[in-house]
């Protein structure tokens, strides 16, 4: 699971040690409505590192407005096979069935990929 942090800080920089590696940490991103700016992390190990820290709280803290929307990829073996004549007719089943954003299809890779993301193999038939 993504989180996302904030401080009041312009810019914060701050090391933390994860795994016996020193991980530099810089909020540098910004959210201009509110002012804040922002670092983002889904490594489990590194969110432990940085909650652990005696400033946290204080000087940085987790966003609750922030929702992660990412998905987990569901397993190869759990996929729903979808077979379709062309790459259009695939296309138009994520846009229509799924409610794709035909922009985020624009390619062969892109529709297999969101395909996979949303648990559906999608195949063509050959001749």
């Amino acid at each position: 699971m993504i989180k996302r942090y904030c401080t009041n800080s312009m810019k914060l920089l701050f090391f933390v040690e994860v795994d016996s590696k020193i991980v530099k940490i810089f909020f540098n991103s910004k959210d201009p409505e509110r002012k804040l700016s922002l670092f983002s992390t889904g490594d489990e190990k590194l969110q432990k590192a940085i909650e652990s820290t005696p400033h946290f709280g204080q000087y940085y803290w987790v966003d609750t407005k922030f929702e992660d929307i990412s998905q987990p990829i569901v397993p190869i073996s759990e996929l729903k096979v979808k077979t379709f004549k062309t790459i259009n007719e695939a296309k138009d089943y994520l846009v229509n069935d799924l409610k794709v954003d035909r922009k985020k299809i624009p390619n062969f890779t892109a529709i297999i990929n969101r395909g996979k993301e949303l648990g559906i193999e999608i195949k063509f038939e050959t001749e």
